[in-house]
């Protein structure tokens, strides 16, 4: 017999964890989606697995945020819009702005990446394929400010325990020849990898559906989580239809938070659109994922094509594209690889909106009102590389376990 009937609302990289992570716990698992599986946030990230990723509350946001808030072309803009709940957002994220605030966060963010790497792994081994490459990334730098910005960093995620080296400009075009020559430097993330984000989410939904009997339910919106004296009993479905199931695990995106409120239960997020393109891959050839500085984009090398990703879009819970924020992209990229420009032929193009809370810490713990229902949640640009460990707190907490980690600060009942 299953240990219990299990729910997950959500069915991107996080629902897809946590559907294997229970499965191989032995749970009887339903997983559902709105839409198709992984076709969210979780399809068109930079597909980085970065341990040491600073949140984006951080000591100097605001003061960039206003400089950028009024530029649509600028790394992080935010649409003018009368909003409470923006409001509401913005006081609590100034906060989570200052130093100490930080340095706390960085701590937490450390403790969830320590087994990051290896839980990868442990997953690709499984006979999962989705291009795992464990050779690390880069941070790359075109000016010496923000080199000196790497050192800082790679500073403060050393206490922490995380590798980042920093290489000259010379070494820079030596590892990654795709990389324009005269380069200030970058950091090299040796606890870094990088992969496919889309083929991980439906190569983890595929592989506990063939060996655990995973029952997969797309196109199934969920309207109302069900309650009955206080204990999570189920979902209703936009059809009408009502499952019933022992547990219920949120994980949502930035949908969680509308759902959560059809039983009281507050989990106040904004949602971060971000874009990508493709582009198809040139001579030579690009073989490693890299931030590109000064630019806030990404660039990863997926087979053929080159993903260039990025920004930081605070426009409301929308999919309308930016057509000049898709346009940045390339323009960013081409400063540092030769290979693009404006001009160079766009394959794919793409917008997903990441669940953002204030603090810049995703949630995860049980439900501090209702009994049996689980929260996990709001992880930002960091949904993909902590889904693994996510999924691993959520079955122990869903054993009454000691979670591996202090989750004090990553509790529903904060809000």
């Amino acid at each position: 017999m299953p240990e219990h009937k299990v729910i997950i609302v959500g069915g991107g990289v996080i629902g897809a964890c946590t559907a294997l992570a229970l499965c191989q716990r032995g749970h009887a698992v339903t997983l559902l989606d709105k839409g198709r599986f992984g076709r969210g946030a979780s399809y068109g990230n930079a597909g980085l697995i970065s341990p040491g990723h600073a949140p984006i509350p951080q000591p100097g946001t605001v003061t960039r945020g206003l400089k950028w808030m009024l530029d649509p072309t600028s790394p992080l803009y935010i649409a003018p819009r009368l909003s409470p709940a923006m409001l509401r957002w913005m006081i609590h994220f100034a906060r989570a702005c200052k130093p100490a605030a930080f340095s706390r966060n960085m701590r937490v963010i450390a403790s969830l990446s320590q087994q990051t790497a290896l839980a990868f792994q442990t997953i690709a081994d499984l006979g999962i394929e989705f291009d795992l490459r464990t050779h690390g990334y880069m941070d790359v730098y075109a000016t010496e400010a923000g080199l000196t910005h790497a050192r800082e960093h790679a500073q403060l995620v050393k206490a922490l325990g995380i590798h980042d080296e920093i290489i000259p400009g010379t070494e820079v075009h030596k590892r990654e020849p795709a990389l324009r020559e005269g380069l200030a430097g970058a950091a090299w993330h040796h606890d870094g990898a990088f992969a496919d984000p889309f083929r991980f989410t439906t190569g983890v939904i595929e592989y506990a559906s063939q060996h655990h009997a995973l029952d997969c339910r797309p196109n199934a919106p969920v309207a109302s989580i069900e309650t009955s004296d206080n204990n999570c009993i189920g979902v209703r479905l936009e059809s009408g239809q009502v499952l019933t199931a022992d547990r219920v695990v949120l994980c949502a995106g930035i949908h969680s938070d509308p759902l959560a409120r059809t039983i009281g239960i507050r989990v106040p997020m904004q949602a971060a659109k971000g874009y990508h393109v493709h582009v198809a891959q040139s001579s030579p050839a690009m073989k490693t994922a890299a931030v590109l500085g000064e630019t806030y984009v990404a660039v990863t090398p997926l087979g053929h094509e080159i993903r260039v990703a990025g920004t930081l879009e605070l426009s409301g819970t929308n999919l309308n594209i930016r057509r000049k924020r898709l346009d940045m992209l390339t323009r960013g990229a081409s400063k540092y690889i030769p290979a693009i420009t404006q001009s160079t032929p766009v394959t794919d193009e793409w917008v997903g909106m990441r669940p953002c809370t204030a603090d810049g810490l995703p949630v995860i713990g049980w439900s501090p009102t209702v009994k049996h229902l689980m929260i996990a949640t709001g992880h930002a640009m960091m949904g993909f590389w902590l889904a693994p460990i996510t999924a691993r707190l959520v079955a122990q907490l869903m054993h009454d376990e000691q979670p591996s980690i202090d989750l004090t600060h990553l509790a529903p009942a904060r809000f």
